[in-house]
């Protein structure tokens, strides 16, 4: 009974695998469109990987009900449940299997890590360039001059359309 769980298990740890690394060749990519500017391109890779998201949710669920059934059978905390942990349960055939994807899964999930938060600061800033431009481009509406029935000039400070952060 535990080992058709761990087979389960496994199998499921297996698929999550590709589906992160998967999201990882993604967001890879996505550095380039970022520094590229290329907003269409990436507005589809966004689309992709919120696709990839919700897959990697149904396998999470379905591994959490597989982690319920062995917690009860190894009085094992599901929420808390580790590779490590479980490795005392495998048979020693297989132990090698599993702390392989251990090391795959820690892999791909730190490279993840690292790359989104690449991106993150490559997009804060574009965010930054634009609102400085965006900026810019209101102090010199507001200060525009503006001539009376006279022509003398003087400054305005007619509010500008930009004086509101996208």
């Amino acid at each position: 009974m535990i080992e058709k769980h761990l087979r389960t298990l496994f199998g499921l740890l297996e698929e999550e695998l590709s589906l992160y690394k998967d999201l990882l060749a993604i967001s890879q990519k996505k550095t380039d469109v970022i520094v590229k500017r290329d907003i269409k391109r990436l507005e589809n890779m966004t689309r992709f990987e919120q696709e990839l998201i919700l897959l990697i949710g149904k396998k999470e669920d379905k591994r959490f009900e597989t982690l319920m059934k062995l917690g009860e059978i190894l009085d094992i905390d599901p929420n808390k449940a580790t590779i490590s942990q479980l490795l005392e349960h495998v048979e020693p055939q297989h132990k090698d299997r599993w702390m392989k994807l251990q090391k795959d899964i820690d892999e791909v999930l730190s490279s993840l890590k690292n790359i989104n938060n690449t991106n993150n600061r490559l997009i804060n800033k574009a965010l930054e360039y634009i609102n400085k431009n965006i900026n810019i481009l209101a102090g010199v509406y507001a200060e525009s001059p503006t001539y009376n029935k006279d022509k003398k000039g003087r400054s305005s400070t007619t509010r500008s359309f930009f004086d509101q952060k996208v």
